[in-house]
């Protein structure tokens, strides 16, 4: 690798781990890290990861890459983001802080709330190009909304952000006051109208509507930077891009 070869940051927040790559413009691999983390089976339905240590995960990560690459670090152009693109989290809009679990993709909690409201299947395909299904977002944030007393909370004092993984990630480790999202984790909440510029919580959908004060997201195409991701004692500071695949590399 030269002096001034520019480089490439790859991380991927998946179901058993958060991995990163560093990778040159030709795809060779400088530095890679793999940090483990932890799963919540608590039923058939329920499947859980805690919010703080998936963003805390990819910090370590990254902390890893850059103790191997030094002061190569300067020379990270940009970094691509890949989530568990259903999986929804809930939390305070104006400090960025978890109000819940990250409910997995994985989970189902909500799917008698999915079978009572099938007259409105074909509703929902039309305006969200998704078949209804408890693993995508909008039943299992409406869990949230009707059991979780700090989510209420959070919702009558007009702080509550709700959303996807990705957008708690953005915000946490690029430490922006913003929520952003993209395309293809907005459709995943099955909350996002086909052609809008927002995630848009549809009334006209009894399941998912009394989604009152909530925060909207802007949605981005990914081909945008999502924020600047900063790491200080490495002189690391690149432009956070998300994928629009569930992995960025295999």
């Amino acid at each position: 690798m030269s002096d001034q070869q520019s480089l490439f940051l790859a991380l991927d927040q998946g179901g058993h781990s958060s991995r990163a790559l560093v990778l040159t413009a030709t795809g060779d691999v400088v530095a890679k890290a793999q940090v483990p983390i932890g799963t919540q089976t608590l039923s058939d339905t329920r499947v859980e990861h805690s919010a703080p240590e998936l963003a805390q995960s990819l910090l370590t990560c990254c902390d890893e890459v850059a103790k191997k690459l030094g002061h190569a670090c300067a020379h990270i152009k940009s970094a691509g983001l890949a989530t568990q693109r259903s999986s929804i989290v809930c939390w305070q809009r104006s400090t960025g802080t978890a109000l819940t679990q990250v409910l997995s993709w994985q989970d189902r909690r909500a799917s008698a709330l999915i079978d009572t409201h099938q007259e409105q299947s074909e509703l929902v395909e039309h305006l969200t190009g998704l078949v209804m299904s408890p693993h995508y977002g909008a039943s299992k944030l409406r869990w949230c909304l009707d059991n979780d007393r700090s989510v209420q909370e959070a919702l009558a004092a007009n702080n509550l952000t709700i959303g996807p993984l990705a957008s708690y990630l953005v915000r946490k480790l690029t430490q922006s006051q913003s929520d952003v999202c993209d395309p293809a984790n907005a459709s995943r909440t099955l909350l996002w109208r086909k052609c809008c510029c927002t995630i848009q919580y549809n009334g006209s959908i009894t399941y998912i509507s009394s989604f009152s004060n909530h925060r909207s997201f802007l949605i981005y195409t990914n081909d945008r930077s999502y924020g600047i991701w900063r790491c200080h004692h490495f002189c690391f500071r690149s432009c956070l891009f998300l994928a629009k695949h569930d992995r960025l590399y295999s």
